[in-house]
């Protein structure tokens, strides 16, 4: 038996960290805007819809946009505003998802709510959708307190098992340290056993 120096995988560690860190600010971000959020300079535009599209997008999926595809008739397009899925509360920013009719230059979308004529300018055409992740958005929205507690929960444990590694790492070498004394006591006791001075 000998003695080992066991060195702290701190990259592990390290890298751990940095992946909780993103889950949790991924999460926490999206339990507090479900619908999404509009960013002026994105090429991509990530939201949620409740109601979807009939037999297009089902509803409590999430639509991706691209807004460098030029929009055409009959194809499903998005528009971020105000109240825009009903499903949030008045007042929220969201995705009004439809069908888009373009007649003479004029751009309608067409929802299971009825008809809206919208600006050119201010659409987005949805070029994929994730289904359920809108319903599972929506559900950490509710619960939210409970996910940002959870999440502070899991930081408070890190920080603690950060600060007492030192005194662990310590225990362990002295719990190594006695082991090995104890063997080669045993052994030497063993040997000594039969010999006559």
């Amino acid at each position: 038996m000998e003695y080992k120096n066991i060195k702290p995988k701190r990259v592990w560690a390290v890298i751990l960290i940095i992946v909780l860190a993103l889950a949790a600010a991924i999460t926490c971000f999206a339990s507090a805007k479900p619908a999404g959020i509009y960013v002026d300079w994105a090429r991509f535009g990530v939201y949620s819809t409740s109601t979807g599209v009939d037999n297009v997008v089902p509803a409590g999926s999430i639509v991706v946009t691209d807004r460098t595809v030029e929009p055409f008739d009959n194809t499903v397009a998005a528009l971020f505003m105000v109240n825009g899925d009903s499903a949030y509360p008045d007042g929220t920013k969201s995705a009004l998802v439809g069908a888009l009719n373009i007649e003479d230059g004029q751009y309608t979308l067409i929802t299971s709510d009825g008809a809206l004529d919208i600006d050119k300018d201010r659409v987005e055409t949805v070029v994929y959708y994730i289904d359920y992740i809108g319903t599972v958005l929506q559900i950490m929205y509710t619960y939210r307190y409970i996910v940002w507690g959870a999440w502070a929960a899991i930081f408070a444990l890190v920080i603690i098992l950060m600060a007492t590694s030192g005194n662990r790492r310590l225990k362990r070498k002295r719990k190594q340290l006695t082991k090995i004394f104890e063997f080669y006591g045993e052994k030497y006791d063993a040997e000594e056993q039969d010999t006559d001075y």
